[in-house]
């Protein structure tokens, strides 16, 4: 047996909101969705390889500090640069002790994200 992935579901109180930031700082389209009485339900994303779903829910748990998204990229100073020129307010680049650089940020309801790229030696 073996996992072929995992898509992360955010419940939140505003589908349309989070549906713009996601597509604006990380590039998402709509792969599906439902639309209800009151508006959007639940749409499923897409961007390069990475999945992420929202649901709407009258009343979601808060954003939790025990939830990280963390997404890969092959540029980080890149991505770092195109998130701040579009105003989004992001973390500086920090370099870990582990090999990565990378920033945080958070989306309108205050799930976190991080945005890294394992830093390689030249020989």
């Amino acid at each position: 047996m073996k996992l072929d992935g995992v898509i992360p579901v955010i419940h939140t109180r505003q589908p349309e909101t989070l549906l713009t930031f996601y597509q604006e700082a990380f590039q998402y389209v709509v792969i599906n969705q439902r639309m209800g009485g009151a508006g959007l339900e639940w749409v499923h994303l897409r961007s390069g390889d990475t999945y992420l779903m929202l649901l709407k829910q009258d009343a979601p748990e808060p954003a939790s500090d025990s939830l990280l998204l963390y997404y890969f990229t092959d540029d980080v100073v890149s991505f770092h640069r195109y998130l701040t020129a579009r105003g989004l307010p992001v973390g500086e680049l920090l370099t870990t002790a582990f090999g990565m650089q990378e920033f945080y940020l958070q989306d309108p309801e205050g799930h976190r994200l991080a945005v890294g790229q394992k830093q390689t030696t030249e020989a």
